[in-house]
């Protein structure tokens, strides 16, 4: 591993409050710059702003104290979605979100799984209420970011035999295989996420966590095809690359190499503290050391699942490109 290759991590979650601390990690790593995806909003409410109760407006302005190594995303407030006001509240919101500074809109995965209309019914990704204010955020120059369900397993009944069943022990709020709380199978989010990308072509989406479906690298790789101004990034979902044949991530890859983005899912929240730093290098060097070296035994960056990858050995055209280049272009030429 060589850390000695700059990258810009575009997918990552920056508490203001720490900021300094965390342009030390970030030269101490040659981490270049981080594309904060947190969906922030000018109400400093937790359930709404994830991870932590910081304003966008706060965000913005901590960031502007180091130019050029973070930018900002904001959320959108599905409040009382489907009634009449809804929209322009929302439309108004984002114009002053993009105004303070925010290059894009982060959508959640509670979308599909979570977040109720006004009738009191799960809102699917793909509704047509939500068509008018995405089209509006790509009319602004915004980019669109969707994390949509999440792994297969926390789709499945909740048995031992799947293998994620220990992160679900951690993590019981992870797990979506109640129907009759969540309505959509896996399937059918990701579907939705695909006719959203579709009817969205007048701008960038990014598909966060290898376009929201990394078991499934061959569909990912025909959604792709078929929209070329989709981009993914790879957020927390090395576990699932790693484990196919390295030539064929080899291929989609290189394939894709102008569009994938390289991502970590890393968080600096608050406090602060020596194990946040110590994460995070473990983070970077592990994805580095997968790309970097070919034919070698990686550990999982996850200490609860116990598969190993195989590493790929990237050329180093194409990781200048994945590393900080792709993400320059799109994320950061604004």
């Amino acid at each position: 591993m060589q850390d000695s290759v700059p990258v810009i991590d575009a997918h990552a979650h920056v508490a203001p409050t720490c900021i300094e601390q965390v342009v030390r990690v970030m030269d101490e790593n040659n981490v270049e710059a981080l594309i904060d995806m947190t969906p922030s909003l000018s109400t400093p409410n937790e359930e709404k702003a994830f991870p932590g109760p910081y304003t966008i407006e706060e965000i913005v302005t901590a960031f502007e104290k180091f130019p050029g190594r973070f930018v900002a995303f904001c959320g959108i407030d599905f409040d009382e979605f489907g009634t009449e006001g809804w929209l322009k509240r929302e439309k108004e919101a984002l114009a002053r979100h993009v105004e303070a500074g925010a290059a894009g809109v982060k959508i959640w995965k509670t979308l599909g799984l979570e977040t109720l209309d006004n009738e009191g019914k799960v809102i699917p990704v793909d509704d047509e209420r939500l068509a008018p204010l995405l089209d509006y955020a790509q009319e602004l120059g915004c980019i669109l970011a969707f994390h949509i369900a999440d792994p297969q397993d926390f789709f499945k009944p909740l048995t031992p035999d799947i293998d994620r069943y220990e992160v679900l022990q951690v993590h019981p709020e992870w797990w979506f295989g109640d129907r009759k709380k969540y309505p959509y199978e896996w399937w059918q989010l990701i579907r939705q996420l695909e006719r959203v990308i579709e009817r969205h072509r007048k701008g960038t989406i990014v598909g966060a966590h290898f376009g929201c479906a990394a078991e499934e690298i061959g569909y990912v790789a025909d959604v792709m095809r078929c929209n070329p101004h989709y981009i993914i990034d790879i957020a927390a979902r090395l576990q699932d690359i790693g484990r196919n044949d390295p030539s064929y991530i080899l291929s989609v890859f290189t394939e894709f190499q102008d569009r994938i983005l390289m991502a970590t899912d890393v968080a600096f929240g608050e406090p602060f503290t020596p194990e946040s730093s110590a994460q995070a290098r473990h983070l970077w060097n592990t994805y580095r050391e997968y790309f970097e070296k070919a034919n070698t035994e990686i550990e999982n960056p996850s200490g609860l699942l116990k598969w190993k990858l195989s590493s790929v050995g990237m050329s180093s055209d194409i990781l200048d490109k994945i590393y900080r280049l792709n993400a320059k272009r799109y994320l950061m030429n604004r």
